[in-house]
Protein backbone atom coordinates (compact mmCIF):
# COMPACT_ATOMS: atom_id res chain seq x y z
CA UNK A 1 0.00 0.00 0.00
CA UNK A 2 1.17 3.33 -1.10
CA UNK A 3 1.70 5.92 1.86
CA UNK A 4 -1.33 7.52 2.89
CA UNK A 5 -0.37 10.04 5.36
CA UNK A 6 -0.13 12.95 3.50
CA UNK A 7 -4.16 12.12 2.88
CA UNK A 8 -5.03 13.12 6.66
CA UNK A 9 -2.19 14.80 7.26
CA UNK A 10 -4.11 18.42 6.70
CA UNK A 11 -7.53 17.40 8.38
CA UNK A 12 -8.37 17.85 12.23
CA UNK A 13 -9.45 15.32 14.41
CA UNK A 14 -13.26 14.60 13.64
CA UNK A 15 -12.47 14.88 9.74
CA UNK A 16 -9.84 12.50 10.46
CA UNK A 17 -11.99 10.31 12.02
CA UNK A 18 -14.72 10.61 9.29
CA UNK A 19 -12.35 9.51 6.28
CA UNK A 20 -10.40 6.70 8.14
CA UNK A 21 -13.72 5.28 9.27
CA UNK A 22 -14.43 1.30 8.77
CA UNK A 23 -15.87 0.64 5.54
CA UNK A 24 -20.09 0.43 5.42
CA UNK A 25 -22.28 3.19 6.10
CA UNK A 26 -20.97 6.30 8.01
CA UNK A 27 -23.60 9.49 8.66
CA UNK A 28 -21.31 12.79 8.97
CA UNK A 29 -23.05 15.94 10.45
CA UNK A 30 -21.09 18.71 9.92
CA UNK A 31 -22.44 22.04 9.58
CA UNK A 32 -21.20 25.24 6.70
CA UNK A 33 -17.79 25.47 6.34
CA UNK A 34 -16.84 22.72 8.33
CA UNK A 35 -15.34 21.30 5.46
CA UNK A 36 -17.45 18.92 4.49
CA UNK A 37 -16.31 18.45 0.88
CA UNK A 38 -12.75 18.69 2.50
CA UNK A 39 -14.12 15.68 3.94
CA UNK A 40 -15.53 13.73 1.22
CA UNK A 41 -12.73 13.76 -1.31
CA UNK A 42 -10.36 13.15 1.75
CA UNK A 43 -12.80 10.08 1.71
CA UNK A 44 -12.86 8.71 -1.37
CA UNK A 45 -8.86 9.36 -1.47
CA UNK A 46 -8.29 7.04 1.25
CA UNK A 47 -10.39 4.48 0.04
CA UNK A 48 -8.56 4.11 -3.17
CA UNK A 49 -5.04 4.79 -1.62
CA UNK A 50 -6.13 2.05 0.70
CA UNK A 51 -7.09 -0.66 -1.44
CA UNK A 52 -10.75 -0.95 -0.04
CA UNK A 53 -12.12 0.53 -3.62
CA UNK A 54 -11.41 0.50 -6.97
CA UNK A 55 -12.30 4.35 -8.32
CA UNK A 56 -14.81 2.27 -10.85
CA UNK A 57 -16.71 0.96 -7.48
CA UNK A 58 -17.32 4.60 -6.10
CA UNK A 59 -20.46 6.94 -6.86
CA UNK A 60 -20.29 10.19 -5.50
CA UNK A 61 -23.32 12.59 -6.04
CA UNK A 62 -23.48 15.92 -5.39
CA UNK A 63 -26.10 18.93 -6.59
CA UNK A 64 -24.51 20.81 -8.74
CA UNK A 65 -21.92 20.11 -12.00
CA UNK A 66 -19.49 22.21 -10.35
CA UNK A 67 -19.57 20.39 -7.23
CA UNK A 68 -19.03 17.55 -9.09
CA UNK A 69 -16.15 18.95 -10.89
CA UNK A 70 -14.50 20.18 -8.12
CA UNK A 71 -14.69 17.07 -6.08
CA UNK A 72 -13.33 14.69 -8.86
CA UNK A 73 -10.59 17.95 -8.99
CA UNK A 74 -9.97 17.37 -5.74
CA UNK A 75 -9.53 13.61 -5.57
CA UNK A 76 -7.06 13.84 -8.19
CA UNK A 77 -4.90 16.28 -6.61
CA UNK A 78 -5.12 14.23 -3.72
CA UNK A 79 -4.02 11.17 -4.96
CA UNK A 80 -1.63 13.37 -7.96
CA UNK A 81 -3.03 10.85 -10.84
CA UNK A 82 -6.05 11.28 -12.70
CA UNK A 83 -9.05 8.92 -11.88
CA UNK A 84 -10.84 7.15 -14.41
CA UNK A 85 -13.73 5.01 -14.61
CA UNK A 86 -15.22 6.80 -11.07
CA UNK A 87 -18.70 7.89 -10.92
CA UNK A 88 -19.08 11.59 -9.97
CA UNK A 89 -22.35 13.71 -10.87
CA UNK A 90 -25.37 14.90 -10.10
CA UNK A 91 -28.61 12.67 -9.25
CA UNK A 92 -29.91 14.23 -12.98
CA UNK A 93 -26.75 13.22 -14.92
CA UNK A 94 -26.09 10.23 -12.85
CA UNK A 95 -29.58 8.73 -13.69
CA UNK A 96 -29.11 9.86 -17.06
CA UNK A 97 -26.13 8.26 -17.82
CA UNK A 98 -28.05 4.86 -16.26
CA UNK A 99 -30.72 5.32 -18.61
CA UNK A 100 -28.87 5.79 -21.33
CA UNK A 101 -26.66 2.67 -20.47
CA UNK A 102 -29.85 0.65 -19.96
CA UNK A 103 -32.07 2.11 -22.43
CA UNK A 104 -33.40 -1.24 -23.92
CA UNK A 105 -34.53 -2.46 -20.26
CA UNK A 106 -36.45 0.99 -19.85
CA UNK A 107 -38.46 0.80 -23.32
CA UNK A 108 -36.51 3.55 -24.37
CA UNK A 109 -35.67 4.36 -28.27
CA UNK A 110 -32.02 5.17 -28.72
CA UNK A 111 -32.39 8.78 -29.70
CA UNK A 112 -34.75 9.20 -26.66
CA UNK A 113 -34.04 12.88 -24.66
CA UNK A 114 -35.55 13.78 -20.99
CA UNK A 115 -36.45 17.08 -22.02
CA UNK A 116 -36.02 19.09 -25.42
CA UNK A 117 -33.01 20.33 -26.41
CA UNK A 118 -33.22 24.24 -24.95
CA UNK A 119 -33.06 22.23 -21.43
CA UNK A 120 -30.37 19.99 -22.10
CA UNK A 121 -28.14 21.88 -23.81
CA UNK A 122 -27.39 25.26 -23.48
CA UNK A 123 -25.92 26.80 -26.93
CA UNK A 124 -24.23 30.18 -26.03
CA UNK A 125 -21.56 32.34 -27.80
CA UNK A 126 -18.83 34.79 -27.05
CA UNK A 127 -19.45 38.02 -27.76
CA UNK A 128 -18.55 39.94 -30.56
CA UNK A 129 -15.40 41.61 -29.51
CA UNK A 130 -15.49 44.64 -32.49
CA UNK A 131 -18.59 45.44 -31.05
CA UNK A 132 -19.32 47.74 -27.34
CA UNK A 133 -20.85 45.86 -24.53
CA UNK A 134 -24.64 47.79 -26.02
CA UNK A 135 -24.22 46.57 -28.98
CA UNK A 136 -23.09 42.67 -28.23
CA UNK A 137 -25.81 42.90 -26.20
CA UNK A 138 -28.51 44.24 -28.62
CA UNK A 139 -26.74 41.50 -31.56
CA UNK A 140 -27.46 38.59 -28.53
CA UNK A 141 -30.91 39.61 -28.14
CA UNK A 142 -31.66 39.52 -32.17
CA UNK A 143 -30.40 36.24 -32.35
CA UNK A 144 -32.45 35.04 -29.53
CA UNK A 145 -29.47 33.68 -27.16
CA UNK A 146 -29.81 34.06 -23.08
CA UNK A 147 -26.44 32.64 -22.05
CA UNK A 148 -22.42 34.13 -22.86
CA UNK A 149 -18.63 34.19 -21.70
CA UNK A 150 -18.03 37.79 -20.81
CA UNK A 151 -14.86 39.01 -22.39
CA UNK A 152 -12.76 41.64 -20.47
CA UNK A 153 -12.67 44.37 -23.15
CA UNK A 154 -16.07 45.23 -22.63
CA UNK A 155 -15.82 46.11 -19.34
CA UNK A 156 -12.30 47.27 -19.63
CA UNK A 157 -11.29 50.55 -21.35
CA UNK A 158 -10.11 49.37 -24.95
CA UNK A 159 -7.50 51.46 -25.62
CA UNK A 160 -5.89 50.61 -22.46
CA UNK A 161 -4.87 47.08 -24.15
CA UNK A 162 -2.00 48.54 -26.42
CA UNK A 163 1.39 47.86 -25.18
CA UNK A 164 1.95 51.66 -24.19
CA UNK A 165 -0.75 51.70 -21.88
CA UNK A 166 -0.02 48.10 -19.96
CA UNK A 167 0.92 50.56 -16.47
CA UNK A 168 -2.00 52.75 -17.34
CA UNK A 169 -5.18 49.48 -17.17
CA UNK A 170 -3.12 48.06 -14.09
CA UNK A 171 -4.05 51.53 -12.09
CA UNK A 172 -7.56 51.57 -13.87
CA UNK A 173 -8.43 48.00 -12.65
CA UNK A 174 -6.40 48.82 -8.87
CA UNK A 175 -8.75 52.02 -9.04
CA UNK A 176 -12.28 51.25 -10.48
CA UNK A 177 -15.15 50.53 -8.44
CA UNK A 178 -16.82 47.29 -8.08
CA UNK A 179 -20.04 48.95 -8.88
CA UNK A 180 -18.76 49.20 -12.22
CA UNK A 181 -19.18 45.09 -12.48
CA UNK A 182 -22.53 45.09 -10.78
CA UNK A 183 -23.58 47.89 -13.60
CA UNK A 184 -22.68 45.47 -16.12
CA UNK A 185 -24.44 42.56 -14.55
CA UNK A 186 -27.38 44.25 -13.82
CA UNK A 187 -27.19 44.84 -17.72
CA UNK A 188 -27.10 41.54 -18.90
CA UNK A 189 -30.14 40.78 -16.36
CA UNK A 190 -32.02 43.62 -17.83
CA UNK A 191 -31.45 41.52 -21.22
CA UNK A 192 -32.28 38.12 -20.15
CA UNK A 193 -28.61 37.02 -20.45
CA UNK A 194 -26.98 34.85 -18.53
CA UNK A 195 -23.10 35.58 -18.06
CA UNK A 196 -21.94 31.81 -17.83
CA UNK A 197 -18.27 32.94 -17.52
CA UNK A 198 -15.96 35.86 -17.31
CA UNK A 199 -12.83 36.02 -19.71
CA UNK A 200 -9.93 37.59 -18.32
CA UNK A 201 -6.21 36.38 -19.30
CA UNK A 202 -3.94 36.01 -16.37
CA UNK A 203 -0.54 36.26 -18.21
CA UNK A 204 3.07 36.55 -16.49
CA UNK A 205 2.80 40.42 -16.66
CA UNK A 206 0.16 40.37 -14.10
CA UNK A 207 0.85 40.75 -10.59
CA UNK A 208 -0.71 39.72 -7.65
CA UNK A 209 -3.02 42.67 -7.13
CA UNK A 210 -4.18 42.69 -10.56
CA UNK A 211 -5.17 38.55 -10.26
CA UNK A 212 -6.79 39.41 -7.13
CA UNK A 213 -8.72 41.89 -8.45
CA UNK A 214 -9.80 39.64 -11.33
CA UNK A 215 -11.45 37.47 -8.74
CA UNK A 216 -13.45 40.86 -7.10
CA UNK A 217 -14.33 41.86 -10.68
CA UNK A 218 -15.84 38.07 -11.70
CA UNK A 219 -17.68 38.00 -8.47
CA UNK A 220 -19.19 41.31 -8.52
CA UNK A 221 -20.16 40.43 -12.31
CA UNK A 222 -21.83 37.08 -10.61
CA UNK A 223 -20.13 35.08 -13.41
CA UNK A 224 -19.47 31.44 -12.08
CA UNK A 225 -15.98 30.78 -13.86
CA UNK A 226 -12.91 32.29 -14.91
CA UNK A 227 -11.71 31.68 -18.45
CA UNK A 228 -7.94 32.53 -19.25
CA UNK A 229 -5.41 32.40 -22.14
CA UNK A 230 -3.28 32.25 -19.31
CA UNK A 231 0.64 31.44 -18.83
CA UNK A 232 2.14 28.46 -17.62
CA UNK A 233 4.35 30.18 -15.37
CA UNK A 234 1.25 31.97 -14.13
CA UNK A 235 -0.93 29.10 -12.80
CA UNK A 236 0.64 28.97 -9.10
CA UNK A 237 -0.69 32.55 -8.04
CA UNK A 238 -3.98 31.96 -10.11
CA UNK A 239 -4.42 28.83 -8.10
CA UNK A 240 -3.68 30.31 -4.75
CA UNK A 241 -6.69 32.67 -5.30
CA UNK A 242 -9.07 30.38 -6.91
CA UNK A 243 -8.36 28.38 -3.97
CA UNK A 244 -9.23 31.16 -1.99
CA UNK A 245 -11.90 32.44 -3.78
CA UNK A 246 -13.57 28.82 -4.63
CA UNK A 247 -13.67 30.11 -7.94
CA UNK A 248 -12.80 27.91 -11.15
CA UNK A 249 -9.85 29.18 -13.48
CA UNK A 250 -10.81 27.52 -17.12
CA UNK A 251 -7.35 27.49 -18.97
CA UNK A 252 -7.79 28.31 -22.89
CA UNK A 253 -5.95 26.27 -25.31
CA UNK A 254 -4.20 27.34 -28.32
CA UNK A 255 -2.57 25.42 -30.78
CA UNK A 256 1.20 26.96 -30.27
CA UNK A 257 3.64 24.63 -29.12
CA UNK A 258 5.41 27.71 -26.80
CA UNK A 259 6.11 25.71 -23.17
CA UNK A 260 4.62 27.93 -21.38
CA UNK A 261 1.41 28.32 -23.28
CA UNK A 262 -1.85 26.12 -23.45
CA UNK A 263 -1.57 24.00 -26.31
CA UNK A 264 -1.85 20.14 -26.24
CA UNK A 265 -3.79 18.05 -22.94
CA UNK A 266 -0.84 17.79 -21.09
CA UNK A 267 -0.53 20.75 -20.58
CA UNK A 268 -4.04 21.17 -19.32
CA UNK A 269 -3.36 18.13 -16.96
CA UNK A 270 0.27 20.09 -16.12
CA UNK A 271 -1.60 23.19 -14.34
CA UNK A 272 -4.09 20.97 -12.67
CA UNK A 273 -1.25 19.67 -10.85
CA UNK A 274 0.17 22.80 -10.54
CA UNK A 275 -2.71 23.41 -9.10
CA UNK A 276 -3.47 20.95 -6.48
CA UNK A 277 -6.32 21.48 -4.62
CA UNK A 278 -7.51 24.83 -6.51
CA UNK A 279 -10.35 24.80 -8.78
CA UNK A 280 -8.20 24.89 -11.81
CA UNK A 281 -10.20 23.65 -14.91
CA UNK A 282 -10.53 23.35 -18.67
CA UNK A 283 -11.63 25.65 -21.54
CA UNK A 284 -11.77 23.34 -24.45
CA UNK A 285 -11.32 25.03 -27.90
CA UNK A 286 -12.18 22.36 -30.23
CA UNK A 287 -10.79 24.23 -33.07
CA UNK A 288 -7.77 24.78 -31.81
CA UNK A 289 -6.81 21.64 -30.10
CA UNK A 290 -8.10 20.01 -34.00
CA UNK A 291 -5.46 22.28 -35.43
CA UNK A 292 -2.64 21.15 -33.04
CA UNK A 293 -3.84 17.81 -34.34
CA UNK A 294 -5.15 16.20 -31.25
CA UNK A 295 -8.38 14.24 -30.94
CA UNK A 296 -10.99 17.05 -28.76
CA UNK A 297 -13.75 14.23 -29.33
CA UNK A 298 -11.97 11.70 -27.12
CA UNK A 299 -10.57 14.82 -25.01
CA UNK A 300 -14.09 15.90 -24.21
CA UNK A 301 -15.21 12.41 -23.38
CA UNK A 302 -12.09 11.52 -20.90
CA UNK A 303 -12.37 14.78 -19.31
CA UNK A 304 -15.88 16.07 -19.09
CA UNK A 305 -16.17 16.28 -15.64
CA UNK A 306 -12.87 19.02 -15.75
CA UNK A 307 -14.43 20.90 -18.52
CA UNK A 308 -16.36 24.12 -17.71
CA UNK A 309 -16.70 25.88 -21.06
CA UNK A 310 -16.19 25.21 -24.48
CA UNK A 311 -15.03 27.42 -27.48
CA UNK A 312 -17.01 26.38 -30.79
CA UNK A 313 -14.85 26.83 -34.24
CA UNK A 314 -13.91 25.03 -36.99
CA UNK A 315 -10.74 24.78 -38.02
CA UNK A 316 -7.90 22.29 -40.55
CA UNK A 317 -6.05 20.18 -38.86
CA UNK A 318 -1.91 20.89 -39.28
CA UNK A 319 -2.26 24.35 -37.65
CA UNK A 320 -5.00 25.14 -40.65
CA UNK A 321 -6.73 28.50 -40.94
CA UNK A 322 -10.35 28.63 -39.11
CA UNK A 323 -12.88 28.41 -42.25
CA UNK A 324 -16.43 28.55 -42.57
CA UNK A 325 -18.19 25.79 -39.82
CA UNK A 326 -18.39 22.45 -41.97
CA UNK A 327 -15.84 23.06 -44.12
CA UNK A 328 -13.05 21.76 -41.42
CA UNK A 329 -11.69 19.00 -39.46
CA UNK A 330 -13.23 20.04 -35.93
CA UNK A 331 -15.90 17.86 -35.11
CA UNK A 332 -18.51 20.07 -34.05
CA UNK A 333 -21.38 17.91 -34.95
CA UNK A 334 -19.81 14.92 -32.78
CA UNK A 335 -19.57 17.11 -29.99
CA UNK A 336 -22.42 18.92 -29.87
CA UNK A 337 -24.37 15.25 -30.17
CA UNK A 338 -22.41 13.77 -27.33
CA UNK A 339 -23.16 17.40 -25.18
CA UNK A 340 -26.94 16.61 -25.44
CA UNK A 341 -26.89 13.15 -25.54
CA UNK A 342 -24.68 12.75 -22.31
CA UNK A 343 -26.81 15.83 -21.11
CA UNK A 344 -23.39 17.22 -19.51
CA UNK A 345 -24.01 20.63 -18.83
CA UNK A 346 -20.88 22.23 -20.33
CA UNK A 347 -21.83 25.61 -21.87
CA UNK A 348 -20.36 26.11 -25.42
CA UNK A 349 -19.58 29.50 -27.10
CA UNK A 350 -19.46 29.87 -30.51
CA UNK A 351 -16.90 31.78 -31.77
CA UNK A 352 -16.57 33.71 -35.28
CA UNK A 353 -13.34 33.32 -36.58
CA UNK A 354 -12.77 32.42 -40.16
CA UNK A 355 -13.10 35.37 -43.09
CA UNK A 356 -16.65 36.25 -43.56
CA UNK A 357 -19.10 39.04 -43.85
CA UNK A 358 -20.92 40.86 -41.30
CA UNK A 359 -20.72 39.16 -37.73
CA UNK A 360 -24.09 39.09 -36.79
CA UNK A 361 -25.42 37.09 -40.10
CA UNK A 362 -22.21 34.88 -39.48
CA UNK A 363 -23.15 34.00 -35.84
CA UNK A 364 -26.32 33.73 -36.99
CA UNK A 365 -25.15 31.21 -39.43
CA UNK A 366 -23.32 29.46 -36.89
CA UNK A 367 -26.03 29.19 -34.58
CA UNK A 368 -28.40 27.86 -37.48
CA UNK A 369 -25.66 24.92 -38.09
CA UNK A 370 -25.90 23.68 -34.73
CA UNK A 371 -29.60 24.16 -34.54
CA UNK A 372 -29.60 21.79 -37.47
CA UNK A 373 -27.69 19.45 -35.46
CA UNK A 374 -29.48 19.03 -32.56
CA UNK A 375 -32.97 20.04 -33.56
CA UNK A 376 -32.73 18.17 -37.17
CA UNK A 377 -35.92 18.68 -39.20
CA UNK A 378 -38.96 15.68 -38.75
Amino acid sequence: MDDVTHIIEPLNDEQRAAVTAETGHALVLAGAGSGKTRVLAHRVAWLVATGQARPSGILAVTFTNKAAREMRARIEAILERPIGGMWVGTFHGIAHRFLRAHREEAGFGESFQIADSDDQFRLVRRLMREMNLDESIAAMRQLGLTSCELFSMHVEPRELYRPENRERLRQWRAAVPLSHFRDVAARFEDAGIELNSYNLSFRDDFSDAEIARGFEMALALGAPVITASAQMNTVPRIARYAEMHGMPVAMHNHSWTDPNEFGSPDDFDRAIRIGGSAPIAVNLDIGHMTAANYDPLAYLKANYQRIVTLHLKDRKRDQGPNVPWGEGDTPIREVLLLLRDEGWDIPANIEYEYEGGDTLTEVGRCLDYCKEILEPAA
